[in-house]
């Protein structure tokens, strides 16, 4: 139970004998002791088997569309609504309408600092605001915001926090996994990738975060490579595909491979479409890696590709107190 300005400190990502303590010991965290006490008595879930799973409702989020068609194979029953699907209207209805285990909401998320009540999840057709969760029931074992800063919150005198964490605990979810800071779009969907893999296999979700973050950590750029090329495969829109591609050669660069790099976005240009955004981003990228060939030593697609803890640890569970 974290107090004051440790509420921000990804605990979990602290070293002990040259290890995050995470790895050794799956944290979870609660905001404070009176959410705590109504918390308590819980029985144990049975699993997490039912899933509403929302994502790229704007249409700018190619990785949390893929992300959210490989959760919907990873879990056994999933319900994925992506773009103009992803409305706050279906989101209020199927949640007044079915129990789920799962809620996964995969969408940009806007802080108001001056007014933490404010702050929305942006969805298709509308905001839902930190206020609008407090007159709804969520009956769910885990809710997942994977998001920019989905965690941030205000600390009150009495150690109360206001923010999208509390209100959907109180809410009625168990638990929840919100992050602490703007997030990269690669790593997490990876990340995700790995968390809901373990939940599938019934691993609790403390442990299930534990593994993704331990394995996202020690990741290589080849690996990272293959399981994006995956990723990319799954979202049947050519947009989507093309905007992953754009970040496979970016990880392609940052591994040193300017030559991948450019053959990529050599393959990608023609589905790209004349003088779309798209083109344009692809052309530009392809400035910035001509201008790195011949200066970066050689490609080295064995290292680790996220290592720093920007990557592996923006997300935390705050909850599942088991």
């Amino acid at each position: 139970m974290p107090d004051g300005n440790l509420h921000d400190l990804p605990l979990h990502a602290v070293e002990v004998e040259g290890a995050p303590i995470g790895e050794r010991n799956p944290l979870c965290v609660t905001p404070s002791a009176s959410l705590l006490r109504h918390r308590l008595g819980r029985s144990p879930e049975t699993g997490f088997a039912r899933a509403l799973i929302l994502a790229d409702p704007e249409g700018d989020l190619p990785h949390a569309r893929a992300e959210a068609c490989l959760i919907g194979t990873l879990l056994p029953h999933a319900e994925v609504h992506t773009g103009g699907a992803a409305t706050r209207r279906r989101l209020l209805e199927r949640l007044g309408s079915e129990p789920y285990d799962v809620l996964h909401l995969a969408c940009h998320y806007g802080v108001d600092r001056a007014r933490p009540s404010r702050s929305a999840i942006r969805l298709a057709d509308a905001r839902l605001t930190v206020e609008d969760f407090l007159s709804v029931r969520l009956d769910a074992s885990l809710v997942v915001v994977s998001g920019c800063e989905t965690g941030a919150q205000q600390n009150r005198k009495g150690n109360e926090l206001i923010g999208l964490t509390r209100a959907l605990l109180h809410a009625g979810a168990r638990a929840v996994i919100v992050s602490q800071w703007a997030v990269d779009d690669v790593s997490t969907a990876l990340l995700m990738a790995v968390l809901y893999r373990e939940l599938g296999r019934g691993r609790p979700a403390a442990t299930a975060l534990s593994a993704a973050r331990s394995e996202v950590r020690a990741m290589s750029f080849r690996d990272a490579v293959a399981r994006c090329e995956r990723l990319r495969d799954l979202p049947a829109d050519r947009r989507v595909a093309v905007r992953l591609g754009r970040d496979l050669a970016r990880l392609r660069l940052r591994a040193g491979d300017t030559t991948g790099a450019l053959e990529e976005i050599a393959r990608l240009l023609p589905e790209a479409g004349h003088d779309t955004r798209e083109h344009r981003a692809l052309i530009d990228l392809r400035r910035q890696v001509r201008f790195q060939h011949g200066r970066l030593p050689a490609a080295d697609y064995a290292s680790p590709a996220f290592a720093s803890p920007f990557f592996w640890a923006p997300f935390t569970l705050v909850g599942d107190w088991r």
